[in-house]
């Protein structure tokens, strides 16, 4: 009876019904599936009753649909009655936006992942979206791919600031489990000023470079924690960091293995310690131990990050994102394609799929054709050129990321592909593109012995 909808007026309920709030609380909100996030929660009785899950998974789509922080979000539904209604809580005597809850539950969602490699939200949220599509009545014909940078919150460290800062991590741990162990430079670590000292006023360390000196302590460390053999130490986080920063960092002693394992698998004492060159450090290597899965791209710009692959429905109307991808950011556009096309039945019609010209491959377009999909490319990633021959004319083995025949029907005598910059280069002999009947569109530049 205290329901703060039986007070509005006959125009303020009438704008209501027309609001988002009345889609969302008709459409949306009934069919979220709670029993899919049961696994999240405790079987006893006795247990703190949580907030509703439809809630909590409503209140994640309303804060992303309107971009809110989750203070936004709550002080919208403590005061909002369009929110409220959205979630159909207007008759609720207090309002479910426990200041910790959808913290709490991105947490559960994590370590759910974490433990089974089960993502539980994107395939709701991909079905809650084929359901808005339905009731828009797009009939899934055309399909539009794209992909975006998403930065790491992690600070950009230099590799002498990484190295020290994953030494320091691991000295806290060892300290607490075997103090004795420490030697006396190594306890310097643990005194006020030692990072400043080390990392930005120290000029020279025994007329060493620092990145030498404190990779060799990275070594020293992990070779104290082979002779202690304690199971709890080798398997920390912190030890593993460890032994990951030393394999990224230093040149290896035998080719075919990394510095720290024998050819059999077997952890073995790192001796010398040369540090790579900076060019020689893959993008998969660690760049900050508060982000261990963070990786370094030059797309758009310098990047530690990540790459989210958005998939959408459209029509000349609307539009429904239906799923999305989330990866490092060195995982590539036709990486992304690949596995779309992979995952789909064939369509019982044609299908166009809308991408930018870095997802195109011959290949992948002819795997698409199986499916009955159309890979229709757009403009290629780089400087705009659009008089000139589409890379797409060209044949390209996906698998190599290698061109394999031009337009004109030649095989060139070198091609290479750049991931970072996302740029193919192939070189063909000069008689080849002789009274080509593409010369003059081809993006060629001419060499001394070879056209590139």
């Amino acid at each position: 009876m205290d329901d703060p909808l039986y007070k509005l007026s006959k125009h303020q309920l009438d704008r209501l019904m027309n609001s988002w709030a009345h889609t969302f609380q008709e459409y949306i909100f009934p069919e979220i599936d709670e029993e899919r996030f049961a696994v999240l929660f405790s079987d006893n009785e006795a247990s703190r009753p949580n907030i509703p899950v439809n809630i909590t998974i409503g209140k994640f789509l309303l804060r992303e649909l309107f971009s809110f922080s989750d203070v936004e979000l709550f002080d919208q539904i403590a005061f909002n009655l369009q929110f409220q209604y959205a979630l159909r809580t207007t008759g609720y005597e207090k309002q479910p936006i426990g200041m910790n809850s959808l913290g709490n539950f991105r947490n559960r969602l994590v370590k759910h992942y974490t433990e089974t490699g089960e993502d539980l939200l994107q395939p709701e949220i991909k079905r809650l979206s084929l359901i808005m599509a339905d009731k828009l009545k797009i009939d899934g014909k055309k399909i539009r791919m794209d992909s975006f940078m998403v930065s790491s919150s992690c600070k950009n460290l230099s590799r002498i600031e990484l190295t020290y800062k994953v030494n320091y991590n691991f000295i806290k741990i060892l300290n607490k489990l075997f103090p004795d162990e420490l030697t006396i430079t190594l306890k310097e670590y643990l005194k006020k000023g030692h990072k400043n000292d080390t990392v930005y006023r120290t000029r020279d360390i025994d007329s060493e470079s620092k990145l030498t000196f404190l990779l060799k302590q990275s070594a020293e460390l992990f070779n104290i924690s082979l002779d202690l053999n304690s199971k709890e130490l080798i398997s920390s986080e912190e030890f593993i960091l460890l032994e990951r920063l030393l394999n990224d960092q230093i040149i290896k002693n035998d080719n075919d293995n990394d510095n720290s394992n024998d050819k059999n698998g077997k952890k073995v004492k790192i001796e010398e310690v040369e540090p790579k060159k900076g060019k020689d450090i893959k993008p998969t290597s660690l760049q900050n131990p508060s982000d261990p899965d963070a990786t370094y791209r030059t797309k758009y710009g310098p990047n530690i990050g990540y790459v989210t692959n958005i998939t959408e429905v459209f029509d000349d109307d609307n539009r429904i994102y239906i799923s999305y991808k989330y990866k490092p950011n060195i995982y590539s556009d036709t990486n992304f394609l690949r596995d779309f096309i992979e995952k789909q039945n064939k369509s019982k019609w044609e299908i166009m799929l809308l991408v930018d010209g870095a997802y195109y491959s011959y290949e992948l377009s002819e795997k698409a054709k199986e499916k009955n999909i159309i890979l229709i490319p757009g403009e290629l990633a780089g400087r705009k050129n659009n008089d000139k021959l589409p890379l797409t004319e060209h044949k390209i083995d996906s698998s190599t990321n290698e061109i394999i025949e031009c337009a004109n029907g030649k095989k060139p005598e070198i091609s290479t592909y750049d991931e970072e910059k996302e740029a193919y280069v192939a070189k063909f002999n000069k008689s080849d593109c002789e009274n080509c009947e593409y010369a003059s569109t081809c993006t060629i530049e001419e060499q001394k012995n070879t056209i590139n």
